[in-house]
């Protein structure tokens, strides 16, 4: 939660903040619940190598034990003259850049269905969330002007509390709404700025994959990755 304080502000001033429980976002804890919504950047250029592509956002903040994921799975399809061969070896990472799924386990080629899953299960505390990073490579040769939709099926990601298995429920945005799962990747000219943005005033620019400006956009949507930003531009400062 960031505010402006007026400089006319009395020293020792109290200020109190109060949720808002009748909010949808509010609900009563009772059990295990997992939310997820994943938000796509609109354009990558070809020729990249570890590319960002999408933010993926999980939130336990309505559970009340923790809750294990396995898997999460990734539908592609190519459209505008694109091939699906020109997006490979993607990965999913965590903020700090760990790369989460390791060989056959990430996406090394992409089919229009595939699966990521963890080398190690990850597990999401009662109360808590996190934030996973799609990254992939693009060929020089990618069609510019061509198409790659990528969609995640929250049902369809693999999460259990306790060892028996979780239905995983639609992210919603900060004003309540639903969340998005699906966005259409335009492929640009090698060279060209991820995302077609400018570069945020005081945050550097990290080069291929990495416009903090685009990502911060990207994390900005997501009510749980408001909570994140921060340390993402932190990440994406240092990240080459």
């Amino acid at each position: 939660i960031r505010c402006n304080v007026a400089s006319a502000t009395v020293t020792g001033s109290t200020f109190q903040f109060q949720a808002n429980t009748s909010s949808s976002i509010g609900t009563t804890v009772s059990g295990p619940a997992l939310a997820a919504q994943v938000d796509f950047v609109p354009r990558v250029p070809a020729g990249l190598t570890n590319a960002i592509m999408g933010i993926i956002t999980l939130e336990a903040t309505k559970s009340n034990t923790q809750i294990v994921v396995t898997s999460i799975p990734l539908a592609v399809s190519a459209s505008g003259g694109a091939n699906l061969n020109a997006i490979s070896g993607c990965v999913l990472t965590n903020m700090t850049g760990t790369v989460l799924t390791t060989g056959s386990n990430g996406l090394p080629t992409i089919g229009t269905n595939g699966s990521f899953k963890f080398d190690s299960p990850m597990t999401i505390p009662a109360g808590q969330g996190m934030l996973l990073v799609i990254r992939c490579n693009t060929a020089s040769n990618a069609t510019v002007g061509g198409t790659h939709t990528m969609s995640v099926s929250p049902q369809t990601v693999q999460a259990t509390a306790n060892g028996a298995p979780v239905t995983v429920q639609q992210g919603l945005l900060a004003n309540g709404s639903q969340g998005t799962n699906s966005a259409a990747i335009v492929i640009t000219a090698i060279g060209s700025t991820p995302g077609g943005t400018t570069t945020t005033p005081g945050v550097p620019n990290t080069g291929a994959g990495g416009d903090a400006g685009l990502n911060f956009a990207i994390l900005a949507l997501s009510g749980l990755a408001a909570v994140f930003a921060t340390r993402f531009i932190v990440l994406a400062s240092k990240e080459h």
